[in-house]
This record gives C-alpha cells, sequence and structure tokens, in this order.
C-alpha cells in the first residue's frame, strides 16, 4: 500500500521542537516574536513559529518590504531602514550548511540578520511534522496483515525516512528520491 505521508502518517501541522542559538548577542525569541506578527498565515512553518512565539512579548519591527517565503529562494525577508532578517533554509541564505547536524531528525529553519550587507546567524529552529495519535497502531496493523507500506511525499526523504523510523516502518532507511 502506498500512503501519502501528510494527513496519513503525519497531521499536516509542524511544530518548533527545539532551537539552537548561534548568536548570543541577539534575542531570538523577541525576533521570531516579531516575524510571526508581520507573515500572513501562508504555509506549516510559519504557523509553527507563529504557535510558539506571537504571543511572547517583543519589540516591533518597521517593515519597508517584506518577500514571503517561495520555493524559488527558500526563505523569508523582512526589510527594514537599518537591517535585514531572513528566515529560512540554511543554505540558502548563508551559501554554506550550518545544519546537517539536525536535517536526519528536523526540518531546519535559520533566522539570520544582515546590516551591512554582512549576515549574521541567530538560530537554528528545529522544526517536525506532528505524528497522528492513531498512525503507528495503524502501520503495526498492517504489518502484523503482511501488507507493505510505502509512503510517498515531496518533502526531504531522509526527513521522511526519519518520520517512517518514529512510525516504526520497517525498512525506513531505503527511500528513493525522485
Amino acid at each position: 500500500v502506498c500512503l501519502d505521508k501528510t494527513g496519513t502518517i503525519t497531521k499536516g501541522v509542524m511544530e518548533v521542537e527545539d532551537v539552537v542559538v548561534l548568536n548570543n548577542n541577539y534575542n531570538y525569541i523577541d525576533i521570531l516574536s516579531a516575524i510571526s506578527r508581520v507573515f500572513a498565515l501562508d504555509n506549516p512553518t510559519m504557523d509553527a513559529i507563529r504557535e510558539k512565539y506571537e504571543t511572547k512579548k517583543g519589540k516591533k519591527i518597521d517593515c519597508t518590504k517584506i518577500l514571503a517565503f517561495s520555493s524559488e529562494n527558500k526563505y523569508s525577508k523582512i526589510e527594514t531602514k537599518n537591517e535585514n532578517y531572513y528566515l529560512g533554509a540554511p543554505e540558502f541564505i548563508l551559501k554554506e550548511d550550518i545544519s546537517s547536524k539536525y536535517t536526519k531528525d528536523y526540518r531546519v529553519i535559520l533566522l539570520a540578520k544582515e546590516k551591512s550587507n554582512k549576515k549574521t546567524p541567530i538560530a537554528l529552529i528545529l522544526i517536525q511534522d506532528k505524528i497522528r495519535k492513531e498512525a503507528k497502531k495503524t502501520l503495526e496493523y498492517f504489518k502484523e496483515q503482511g501488507v507493505d507500506i510505502k509512503i510517498i511525499s515531496g518533502d526531504n526523504p531522509v526527513t521522511v525516512s526519519q518520520i517512517a523510523k518514529r512510525v516504526g516502518l520497517d525498512n525506513y532507511d531505503k527511500y528513493i528520491d525522485l
């Protein structure tokens, strides 16, 4: 049986699991709180950040321009008079990979600040799909019946593989990336 990951195994809802602080000179909670109030409800990743940080009291960001997340850029950007803030894929913002340690288990989002054309990484936000409560039990039942399960997803294959591992699927590490 081929199953779609989102809606079948996961709820299609993301949640912030952890934050890795890269620069203690900035209060990432204040910045994420301000950013979450700027962007519209537009994608599961931003919804997870908003859920965790929107109600926190933080500084207000006076935006001069907003660039919403796109699959082409792989980041969101807020421009202000003196600085810019980025939220998105680390390798697209910094042009280097600083997150590979975490990408096996999480969707990794970089928060960075840009001033005078210099980008400073502030924090890595580690996000995971919420697993449906009944998913593991249902998949165990299929296994007991001799049904082979394949998961189909447009997400990163390593991330999907780890979700399959979390719900106890055999051969979770035998993925194909098309």
